[in-house]
């Protein structure tokens, strides 16, 4: 990192990415290779102030082990805290702001709704299409840059060589035309439409911009304690949806479930740590626009599937379509999950270029997922998909500007 960069806001600092970009960032300034402060918005809830919110990260039990070499109050000295969500930005939160700046913004903040629904697309289209509008219109005038942390999903379908220019400029610095293929979930279909909007207003506003885009996050394989994630979810929730199904139903036998998707399908995992460093790294690269965090060597979803059923001692195949008469077992899969999934699980062949990551990232080994995921996978599975997060974390709904409950 770079000794200029000084006051940086990050949103989403409780989230599972956001945190440990946020520990990244914390142990940054407290050895002094960050001077400033790291402005974190952050919303209080009915059990917890955002100040109490933040303390329960910095003492959490399974924080990094290098937070561990600094006190609460040292890492408090380089943190200011907003009680605010990045969607619903207020006059005086604003002003807040403004008076750290010029800042650097990482938005890492969003809605993970995958599914199709009216009430997820209300949910996507208010909390990550117009929500990231409003945080970067409103804050312009007092940023240096703004970083976006995507997926590597905003792009039509994974196929061939993928490179990190997801957004082909024109020679105006301005998106070119394209065209996209349909039907896309809202989830992924906002992401590919925000990333083009970021860079027309950032380009127009002569602000520099950023566009990260990290595969499916796993727990931390390089950062002790190891495999830990603040949240198991996407390749996970697969099989927490069988697990579930396993302990509320048991003794129920079915013949192996079907599962639509491809033994060879590749399923781009990254680590939570590996994507934290890779995001505080790049962050201050301006010859950097777009990023791909992700490894160069993918997993199998035959190799995930058979860990996942090993635990639960069941069997399953896979199939090149959702199964009609399903069973049981099956519609309750589908209906948690599979529906969203199988696009993902049917994907045809694909090849990431990692060449500007692994330049990025050079002293910092890559990590090999296909070797550790029954580590990786057993440690969540053993602790119930329960990492003790939770416990501070609501799950009163709040209000966004259009009156959407999300």
């Amino acid at each position: 990192m770079k000794t200029e960069v000084t006051n940086i806001l990050l949103t989403g600092a409780t989230g599972i990415l956001g945190s440990e970009v946020m520990y990244q960032l914390l142990a940054a300034y407290a050895s002094g290779k960050l001077s400033g402060k790291l402005v974190l918005l952050i919303r209080s809830i009915p059990e917890k102030t955002a100040e109490e919110r933040l303390l329960h990260m910095l003492e959490y039990p399974e924080r990094p082990q290098y937070i561990h070499a600094y006190s609460t109050a040292q890492l408090m000295e380089h943190i200011l805290v907003i009680d605010a969500v990045y969607y619903q930005l207020t006059p005086a939160d604003t002003a807040a702001i403004a008076a750290q700046g010029p800042l650097y913004l990482i938005h890492s903040a969003a809605s993970t709704n995958l599914g199709y629904t009216a009430e997820a697309l209300r949910e996507i289209y208010q909390l990550n299409y117009l929500g990231t509008l409003h945080l970067l219109k409103t804050l312009t005038p007092y940023l240096r840059k703004f970083t976006f942390i995507s997926t590597i999903y905003s792009k039509d379908i994974l196929a061939g060589t993928i490179t990190d220019e997801y957004i082909n400029l024109s020679d105006d610095g301005l998106p070119a035309d394209w065209d996209m293929v349909m039907p896309q979930s809202p989830y992924i279909l906002y992401k590919i439409i925000i990333e083009r909007e970021i860079v027309t207003w950032c380009v127009q506003q002569q602000l520099e911009w950023q566009i990260l885009r990290p595969g499916l996050i796993a727990g931390r394989l390089t950062d002790i304690p190891l495999y830990h994630a603040a949240k198991y979810n996407v390749f996970y929730q697969i099989g927490i949806v069988f697990t579930n199904w396993k302990a509320r139903n048991p003794g129920l036998q079915f013949p192996a479930s079907r599962i639509a998707g491809k033994a060879t399908t590749q399923i781009d995992i990254v680590p939570v740590d590996y994507v934290a460093q890779a995001i505080c790294r790049a962050f201050c690269h301006p010859d950097i626009r777009q990023l791909n965090i992700i490894l160069s060597k993918p997993i199998s979803l035959r190799e995930i599937a058979d860990e996942i059923f090993r635990h639960n001692e069941e069997y399953y195949e896979f199939t090149d379509h959702i199964p009609d008469n399903q069973t049981p077992q099956e519609s309750y899969y589908y209906q948690k999950c599979g529906d969203v999934y199988t696009r993902y699980l049917l994907m045809p062949p694909h090849q990431f270029n990692t060449s500007r990551l692994r330049t990025l990232m050079h002293d910092v080994p890559e990590p090999d997922i296909t070797a550790v995921f029954q580590q990786l996978y057993s440690y969540a599975h053993q602790r119930r998909f329960s990492t003790g997060w939770e416990n501070y974390r609501s799950q009163k709904k709040v209000m966004v500007a259009s009156g959407l409950k999300c």
